[in-house]
């Protein structure tokens, strides 16, 4: 009797489970989308399968108590003081298919036999932590995030494998804010439509951008291509990619970062206007013109030393002229200003008066013409 009870109920979670989902994921199973969708991502579909699971298992309740405690571990059942604690695992088959270094990869509007397994694994598991990121309190992913607060760039870059689906604490300066469509696996099926895209520099010196995808914009922030903004972020590191950098040499660089999701990004103190990065052009500038000024006071200064010191060259040699002049012939009288030497009264010993007229000139010799008699 209790066996037929439990095949009835367990008809009826299913039905209920069948119709719970949504008609925009019935329609998302296709192979433009990549295939069959991840089927705990929505909730609406895993609270009453999961509920089924359990009811079916009859007389095996060590059974249903493991398929209880995996709901409970993938926060299928929200119950209180529990939901709060941990943030959700996300589906360790999915991970264990994801490969590093690669392209973000396209998945939608591509045939099935088109899309390599690498590249669906990766589109699932994004879709699933964009949903589970979504649906989790902001305090769950900072408990996770605890036991992996040591993890840093280098970490991540080195041994991605190991720390793949693990909530790691990201501190540093946000420099790009961009919003973007969600995943059309996260929109139909987790109610996720928009995801935010944000470069963060961490605390490693020289080291590439951290990329971090969030659901939700905190208040007071915005998208911009260029800020200086101090977070805080919580999420899954999902894998390491490949994206392209500044250009060199007239070619892009190709670089690889972490990726990570989560809820959203907690806003540190914001940096003031004349904390922004001075353009070097203007640096540039402003060191031409104090090189000028410098050379200006420079030249002013020494010009304003070497006149002061001809002065004081020209005064001393006025004192020696001065006292070292020959005295005056004895015969020549002093030069007074009530008896001035050189007029018909007192000639000058080197004037000579001719023909009535004082000059210093002597008279000119005039020659004798031999053929004059």
């Amino acid at each position: 009797m209790l066996t037929r009870h439990t095949h009835v109920w367990t008809i009826v979670c299913l039905v209920l489970a069948a119709q719970s989902r949504p008609l925009a994921a019935q329609e998302a199973d296709n192979p433009a989308d990549g295939g069959a969708l991840t089927f705990w991502v929505s909730k609406e579909r895993a609270r009453p399968a999961a509920a089924a699971q359990v009811a079916g298992m009859g007389n095996h309740p060590l059974t249903a108590l493991a398929l209880r405690s995996a709901g409970r571990h993938f926060v299928v059942w929200d119950e209180v003081g529990f939901a709060e604690l941990f943030a959700p695992e996300l589906n360790p088959d999915l991970l264990h298919q994801v490969v590093d270094g690669r392209w973000m990869p396209i998945v939608v509007g591509r045939p099935k036999n088109e899309i390599r397994r690498e590249d669906l694994a990766f589109y699932k598991a994004y879709s699933e932590a964009l949903v589970r990121s979504f649906d989790s309190p902001l305090d769950a992913f900072k408990k996770s995030a605890e036991e992996s607060k040591y993890i840093t760039f280098h970490h991540l870059m080195n041994a991605p494998s190991k720390y793949r689906g693990k909530v790691i604490t990201i501190k540093g300066t946000m420099a790009r804010l961009r919003l973007q469509d969600a995943s059309l696996l996260a929109k139909e099926n987790g109610g996720v439509q928009d995801v935010y895209e944000a470069w963060v520099f961490g605390p490693t010196p020289h080291s590439n951008p951290f990329c971090v995808h969030f659901p939700i914009l905190p208040e007071g922030l915005e998208p911009a291509e260029t800020m200086r903004q101090e977070v805080t972020f919580y999420g899954y590191f999902l894998a390491t990619f490949m994206y392209e950098g500044a250009q060199k040499d007239d070619r892009p660089l190709r670089l690889v970062t972490p990726l990570l999701i989560g809820p959203t990004v907690v806003l540190g103190k914001k940096a003031a206007a004349a904390e922004m990065e001075t353009p070097v052009p203007l640096v540039v500038l402003v060191a031409f013109v104090a090189f000028l000024t410098f050379l200006s006071v420079v030249f002013f200064v020494m010009y304003y030393w070497l006149e002061r010191n001809a002065r004081d060259t020209k005064v001393k040699l006025d004192e020696i002229k001065a006292k070292y002049a020959p005295a005056p012939f004895a015969d020549e009288p002093d030069l007074r200003a009530d008896d001035p030497i050189g007029t018909m009264e007192h000639p000058a010993a080197s004037q000579v008066i001719f023909d009535g007229q004082i000059t210093s000139r002597l008279p000119e010799a005039k020659p004798i013409d031999p053929e004059r008699n």
